[in-house]
Order: C-alpha cells, then sequence, then structure tokens
C-alpha cells in the first residue's frame, strides 16, 4: 500500500508540492486574515469603550464645574444676607444703598445651571463597556456621582425657589418697582417672618450645596485616578469635539 502511494507521489510529485504549498498558503492566508480582522476589531473595540468613558467623563466634568460656579454664586448671595440680617431688627437703616441694590440684584436673577443628563444616559446606554473595566467598583462610584450630582441639581432649584418666594413675599408688602428708597425696600425684605426663615433656609441650602461640589469634584477626580483617565485627554476630546462643531455649523 506504501509503495503504490510513493509510486502515486512520485509519478506526481511536481503537482503534490505545488498542491501542498498552495493549500498551506491558503491555511496560513485564511489565518492571517482572521487574526489580523480579530485584532482590527479588538482595538476598535476598545478605542470605542474608551470614547465612550472620556464622552461620558467629560460631560460629567462640565455639568460639576456648572454647579460649583453656582454653588460659588449661592455662597456670595449668601454672604449678602448675612450681612444685611446682621443689621436685623433695630439698625435695618444702616444696610447701605450698595448692599441693598446687590441684594436685590442677586434675589432678582435666577442661577443658570447649564448641566444635562447627557452623561447619565451615556453611562446607563452603554453599561456593557463599564462591565469590561477589571475594577468594578468604578461602576458604583459613577452611579454614586450621577445620584448626588442630581442631589446637587435638586438642591440649587430649593434654593432658586426660595429667592422666588422672596420675592413674592416682598410683592404682597410693595412692588419692587415703587420704593421709595433702599431703606423701605429692607424693611420690606424683612417684613414678613416667613423671609427670615427663608433667609435661614437659603443659608442652610446653599452650604450644602457648597459641600457637596467640593464632594463631587473628589469623586470626579478619583473616577479619573482609577480609569487613568487624565485632563489632557479630556482637553484634547473637548478641542475635538469643538472642531467638529464648528465644521458642521460651516457646512451648512
Amino acid at each position: 500500500m506504501n509503495r503504490k502511494i510513493k509510486a502515486i507521489y512520485n509519478a506526481n510529485r511536481n503537482w503534490w508540492d505545488s498542491f501542498t504549498s498552495c493549500f498551506i498558503g491558503t491555511l496560513l492566508g485564511i489565518g492571517i486574515t482572521f487574526w489580523v480582522s480579530g485584532a482590527i476589531a479588538h482595538r476598535e473595540k476598545v478605542e470605542t469603550e474608551r470614547r465612550i468613558q472620556l464622552l461620558t467623563l467629560d460631560d460629567l466634568q462640565g455639568n460639576i464645574a456648572s454647579l460649583k460656579a453656582q454653588g460659588e454664586v449661592m455662597l456670595q448671595t449668601d454672604s449678602l444676607f448675612q450681612q444685611a440680617l446682621a443689621c436685623y431688627p433695630d439698625r435695618l437703616d444702616e444696610i447701605s444703598a450698595d448692599l441693598a441694590g446687590r441684594i436685590y440684584s442677586a434675589v432678582l436673577t435666577p442661577s443658570q445651571y447649564s448641566g444635562t443628563r447627557m452623561a447619565e444616559t451615556m453611562f446607563t446606554d452603554n453599561i456593557e463597556v463599564w462591565k469590561s473595566i477589571d475594577d468594578l467598583s468604578v461602576i458604583r462610584i459613577i452611579g454614586d456621582t450621577f445620584v448626588m450630582q442630581n442631589d446637587m441639581a435638586a438642591c440649587l432649584d430649593r434654593l432658586n425657589g426660595i429667592k422666588e418666594r422672596l420675592l413674592t413675599n416682598i410683592g404682597h408688602q410693595q412692588a419692587v418697582l415703587d420704593f421709595n428708597d433702599h431703606h423701605e425696600a429692607m424693611r420690606c425684605f424683612f417684613g414678613t417672618k416667613e423671609n427670615l426663615n427663608l433667609l435661614m433656609q437659603f443659608q442652610m441650602q446653599s452650604h450644602v450645596l457648597h459641600l457637596g461640589t467640593q464632594l463631587l469634584d473628589e469623586m470626579l477626580t478619583r473616577i479619573k485616578e482609577k480609569l487613568g483617565i487624565t485632563d489632557e485627554e479630556l482637553a484634547q476630546l473637548y478641542d475635538k469635539r469643538y472642531e467638529m462643531e464648528v465644521f458642521e455649523s460651516h457646512s451648512f
């Protein structure tokens, strides 16, 4: 049997050698193609996961920055209120026109929070991406950060609501534009017990917002450290997004 096989092989040696070479070459080609395709797919998957992480943290960082800015405004407003309260009830006439004007300006100006739920949506819609991270505690920290962010946004809403109620109570006594002077304006400002209670609530909520945004900053820093994301990466992402927005705006 072996002699017959050898005879057949020797009679067709060139064909067998050519076939074997082609067959092995084909197998190698298929193997290399699958390996390259798999490597490319893996690289694209890793790049996509990283981009989702960067986009999520970029939006989250923007939300926190906006909350921090509004928290500073609210602390400044509370400082004005406390300066005026130091003159209540017997020395209201000692309140300067400048302080009275700044108080009314602060009350009349709503705080603008530019945050969105985009980061949270991106996180929940791509939860499988985050599950691929070795340190799964990151998922819990990110979830806690979103909860804290939403709580601080609600705190800011409460502060704006307090300012609206202050104005409503003042308006029940006299129209803001009808004050004869700043002394009368401040007497109306402190004219109801509810306003005094509201000022106490404002002080408490403004400090809650300030402390909460500080904690958010610490949580964000911890997330970035665990994911190995640098501020430079986020800055580059911002630049790319800005360039894309400029390009799209000039495309129409």
